[in-house]
């Protein structure tokens, strides 16, 4: 999830602690572990870092990967429970640490539920969990979550079992969204028998999910509203028809050899759509993922071009916000 979205929920976490009766009636130890939760709720994140010194092709091919690890979940714990030590004394330790065991294992749960996903299982899978039921920023879990503290700092409802009973309902929220999605993705594979895979994705709004099918030589993107589906257009996964090119393009193994914003972008992406365009000097290859929608933009790609013997002269990874933003950068990277 977003970083917004993280911190408030570790702020929740150490609110929901105060229900633990030793947590309580301790005002230090209760504060700490509210420290706690909030910074091991962000520190999975820290590979950002990668961003700032090595560009959004490296941070992109590692976000959610060794931060969020097997390895990371005790990790941070630890590094958050020591670092605090040499602050408070005489506390009982390890509730401190419990508690941002449990922030970790929220955030990288959270994370695991959206369509970027996180490698969680590493060392021992390099799978991406992505189960594609709630959206990077969730508004109906951010918002309750956000009342909730309001409430807190008025003293209206003690913290314990105020978010306690938040997250409750956070979590019958978050499955009822998984009984949906399950649904949605059988009805897609009953409607679209020659697909080769489906997938069902969130939306802002709870009853409005978009659809993919993908059969061997289409992309079929739909629209769930409710118990309506509506299917809103096909696309050919390959628009390439240049008789004039003397190469051909190296399968995505080797071009994820090749050039690092092929290998981020064939690392993370499913349902691509490939298009080619010649230029005066080049051949341009743009990948497209279509599980990456804002209204009726794709942001997420892969832009490679040629030249006129097959040799690779730029690479570009783009996520934008908008089309014209996507081709401004890349012109400018060109």
């Amino acid at each position: 999830m977003d970083t917004a979205s993280h911190f408030i929920i570790g702020l929740g976490l150490g609110a929901m602690a105060r229900f633990v009766p030793e947590i309580g009636a301790d005002p230090a130890l209760a504060l700490a572990v509210t420290i706690g939760t909030t910074i091991a709720s962000e520190l999975p994140d820290i590979d950002y870092v990668h961003k700032l010194t090595k560009g959004d092709a490296v941070y992109l091919k590692k976000h959610r990967g060794l931060t969020h690890s097997v390895m990371a979940w005790f990790l941070w714990p630890s590094v958050v429970t020591l670092g605090m030590m040499p602050f408070f004394s005489g506390l009982a330790w390890g509730w401190v640490w419990l508690w941002s065991f449990l922030a970790v294992l929220v955030h990288v749960g959270l994370d695991a539920l959206n369509t970027f996903g996180t490698q969680a299982l590493l060392p021992f899978s390099n799978k991406r969990l992505s189960r594609d039921v709630l959206m990077v920023f969730d508004p109906v879990l951010f918002l309750a979550q956000l009342a909730g503290i309001a409430l807190w700092w008025m003293g209206v409802v003690p913290p314990g079992p105020l978010f306690m009973l938040i997250n409750g309902c956070s979590v019958v929220y978050i499955a009822l969204r998984f009984v949906m999605h399950r649904r949605y993705v059988r009805l897609m594979s009953v409607r679209y028998k020659n697909a080769t895979a489906v997938s069902v994705l969130p939306t802002f709004r709870f009853n409005r999910w978009t659809a993919i099918a993908e059969t061997d030589s289409e992309l079929v993107l739909g629209e769930w509203r409710g118990q309506r589906y509506r299917e809103t257009e096909r696309l050919e996964k390959h628009s390439d028809n240049v008789p004039e090119q003397a190469f051909e393009v190296p399968d995505r193994d080797t071009l994820k050899r090749l050039c690092p914003a092929a290998d981020t972008f064939f690392s993370i992406a499913q349902h691509i759509r490939q298009e080619q365009i010649v230029t005066e000097k080049t051949f341009r290859y743009i990948w497209t993922d279509l599980r990456f929608r804002f209204g009726d933009f794709y942001p997420f790609k892969a832009i490679l071009e040629f030249d006129r013997d097959g040799n690779i002269v730029s690479g570009y990874l783009g996520w934008r916000g908008n089309r014209s933003h996507t081709e401004r950068t890349y012109s400018s990277a060109v």
